[in-house]
């Protein structure tokens, strides 16, 4: 009798061992996360300052709010993660902002996401970015940040989003850059 016990203990010893190898054997392997195509949708100026007098600039403090758009679209056949996503504006090669998600956005399959950013530095805080920036004189800034201003009441500026975006889905994950360039239409 015992020794039938023992028999019945080791079979399913066995039993167990093989089905937990033939488990690991036979367990998912993680899918790759493919690329997330990110473009930038929009360029929406919603108040840039003007200035009759340059001189007004460090008096006379005045945003200047840019909203941009960006899709963000998930080819894969699972729920992505949009962990994080980070542009950077840049309106004729001065910095304009920085942004960043506020949280997880998720991402159906093969569906779409349209997120937008707003940026609004002071004139001041532009003049003082191109000073800090490109070295120029106090004249040469104002100038430099008048004429960009002029440029995007002229819809002739040209904006560019720099950074990083993160994903992730099942245990992948992902970091994309960021690239993104809209030029003034002729």
């Amino acid at each position: 009798m015992c020794r039938k016990g023992s028999i019945v203990g080791v079979v399913v010893l066995l039993l167990f061992l093989f089905s937990s190898v033939g488990a690991a054997g036979c367990a998912e392997k993680k899918a790759e996360l493919s690329p997330c195509p990110i473009s930038l949708a929009y360029v929406d100026k919603i108040f840039v300052a003007s200035y009759s007098d340059p001189g007004l600039i460090a008096k006379e403090p005045k945003p200047n709010i840019i909203a941009i758009g960006i899709t963000v679209s998930n080819p894969n056949s699972t729920m992505v993660v949009l962990n994080d996503l980070s542009p950077v504006l840049y309106v004729d090669g001065v910095l304009w902002g920085v942004a960043s998600l506020p949280g997880e956005i998720y991402v159906p399959p093969n569906k779409e996401v349209k997120l937008e950013f707003t940026f609004s530095p002071l004139t001041f805080g532009l003049v003082q970015q191109v000073l800090l920036g490109e070295g120029k004189t106090v004249p040469d800034a104002v100038k430099r940040v008048l004429g960009i201003l002029a440029a995007i009441g002229k819809d002739q500026a040209a904006y560019e989003v720099e950074g990083g975006a993160s994903f992730s889905s099942e245990g992948s994950t992902l970091s994309q850059p960021l690239d993104l360039k809209w030029v003034p239409q002729k």
